[in-house]
């Protein structure tokens, strides 16, 4: 069965009304976001590498058209999906990357957000701190190289053709150095994203309480 046709499939069975009202309508909705998941985690794991993007913007989809009925989906969907965009995060490209991270902030309430951030920029430490040093120490050889390019062409010295090619190799190391840091700067500017709106939402609440503690106080030195 095609991802098209799973994502119709799961959506309709999404939109289904329910007569029944009240806890048993809860309790009916409820059951049907676990087996909606349970549907969409069994196909997403037998899918092809290519398709697991896919999957993740069906996620998404359903978390979107399920928001006004409840949190049953957002809470079903925190036991699987960590680990199918876990997967996706490490074995697919930077196009994949980014759509699980954009998903992984989809979900939850600020502190499941404020978490995957952290979680997110936690997975990429170790590659970032690699990168920052092959960095350094690309850029530091190939200013060496360049000052021994210019003393062997100065001196005829045939070495520096083979100086050139180690050149370009470092130039592709550092080109490569750069990706990774530039999804290590997205990472952290995501999570910087969300501690920025959690301390806004935070001044905000404070604020508000502030006001009704003045109210108050006001009130009772009447």
């Amino acid at each position: 069965m095609s991802t098209s046709i799973r994502r119709t499939k799961l959506l309709n069975l999404l939109s289904i009304k329910d007569d029944t009202g009240g806890h048993r309508q809860s309790s009916i909705f409820q059951k049907r976001a676990r087996q909606i998941v349970e549907t969409w985690d069994k196909a997403s794991s037998a899918a092809q590498r290519e398709q697991r993007i896919s999957f993740l913007y069906l996620a998404n989809d359903i978390l979107q058209n399920s928001r006004r009925k409840g949190s049953e989906f957002v809470n079903e969907f925190w036991k699987v999906l960590p680990a199918a965009l876990k997967n996706v995060y490490e074995s697919d490209d930077d196009h994949g990357k980014k759509a699980a991270c954009r998903l992984k902030l989809a979900v939850g309430a600020m502190p499941e957000k404020i978490v995957t951030a952290f979680q997110s920029v936690h997975d990429e430490n170790v590659t970032e701190e690699a990168a920052l040093n092959k960095c350094k120490a690309a850029a530091s050889l190939v200013g060496k190289m360049e000052k021994d390019v210019e003393s062997t062409s100065a001196h005829g010295d045939q070495q520096g053709s083979i100086l050139v090619d180690e050149i370009q190799e470092q130039e592709n190391v550092l080109k490569e150095c750069v990706r990774q840091l530039e999804n290590a700067e997205a990472t952290r500017s995501a999570l910087v994203s969300q501690l920025k709106e959690a301390v806004q939402e935070q001044e905000l609440k404070l604020e508000l309480i502030c006001t009704q503690l003045q109210v108050r106080s006001t009130i009772l030195h009447f």
